[in-house]
């Protein structure tokens, strides 16, 4: 029996279909159920999707958690139901006197934390059910804001007109909607706005370079090359502290027993209680990953059994 293919695919998702069909795609070229998407996007969004293959569905938790790039269309003068284009209008407001500078100026004060507002048609749940469930059936609740921060924030093109274009790139914590932005920096500017585009550059430690499309992968499966292009689990992990085991260290942490710091030639001073260590074998795989607790450092996810 072939082993169950596990790592990291960064999928340059197309638009027209929803994150889930990614998935469903994924698990038939790869032939394993074990396979979930780390941060949704929207249908008619592309870019960078983060999926996480047999064991590495374990860390899709650190992908969901980090930070998101993305390019954005926003119209301003339209509001939509969706707050997008693909919402049905509710207001039209004549945007023909907005100049660059004023939209630039506005854009900039958006930057940095502050609370948003979801929109009914998000994936939160509210009393059980999806928001968009909701949405759809004509309902609208009440949604408490919740912090974000942007951590850039660019106004790259600005075409004036009735209804003006912008084109707009903001790097983010996770959980920021971006039509919620244009909504948001339309109801500022006093004309209302919508999200006509989108597309994630990056997200966490992956960006478009990283990227595989449906139809490159589609090619690889046909030549059996499919598993070529999956990156190690530890790579969610990028930047995070690292360190080699020993065999027989290796083994103590595969059966979850802890190591002591000075065992790795460590001080328990120098490590830090804010971020996970990564145990690696020899091979460089990863084995598991551990905390500092009490002056031991304790296995909390293994990722190899013994």
């Amino acid at each position: 029996m072939n082993p169950e293919p596990s790592g990291i695919l960064v999928l340059d998702k197309p638009g027209g279909i929803t994150s889930h069909d990614a998935v469903n795609r994924i698990r038939r070229l790869f032939h394993t159920r074990r396979v979930g998407h780390a941060g949704t996007l929207d249908p008619e969004a592309t870019g960078v999707l983060v999926i996480c293959i047999g064991q590495a569905t374990r860390l899709a938790e650190y992908a969901a958690a980090s930070s998101k790039r993305y390019a954005a269309g926003f119209t301003l003068g339209v509001e939509t139901a969706t707050q997008d284009a693909w919402g049905e209008v509710t207001a039209r407001t004549d945007a023909s006197h907005l100049a660059e500078q004023a939209v630039r100026e506005a854009v900039c004060r958006f930057r940095g934390p502050q609370l948003q507002v979801p929109p009914m048609v998000s994936a939160l749940h509210h009393n059980g059910q999806r928001l968009y469930e909701l949405a759809r059936r004509g309902q609208e609740v009440v949604r408490l804001a919740r912090p974000i921060t942007l951590y850039e924030y660019h106004l790259h093109a600005f075409c004036p007109g009735e209804q003006a274009l912008l084109e707009v790139e903001v790097l983010c914590s996770t959980g920021v909607y971006v039509r919620t932005l244009a909504a948001d920096l339309g109801a500022a500017l006093g004309v209302g706005g919508m999200m006509h585009s989108l597309r994630r550059l990056q997200a966490g430690a992956f960006g478009l370079e990283d990227a595989v499309t449906l139809p490159q992968l589609e090619e690889l499966q046909r030549d059996g090359r499919e598993l070529s292009v999956l990156l190690p689990a530890a790579a969610v992990l990028r930047g995070m502290p690292q360190y080699t085991l020993q065999f027989e260290q290796a083994q103590q942490t595969r059966h979850g027993s802890p190591l002591l710091p000075e065992q790795m030639g460590l001080n328990a001073e120098d490590i830090s209680s804010d971020l996970p260590l990564l145990l690696m074998d020899e091979e460089g795989q990863l084995i598991a990953l551990a905390r500092l607790e009490e002056g031991r450092i304790q296995p909390y996810k293994v990722m190899q059994q013994p």
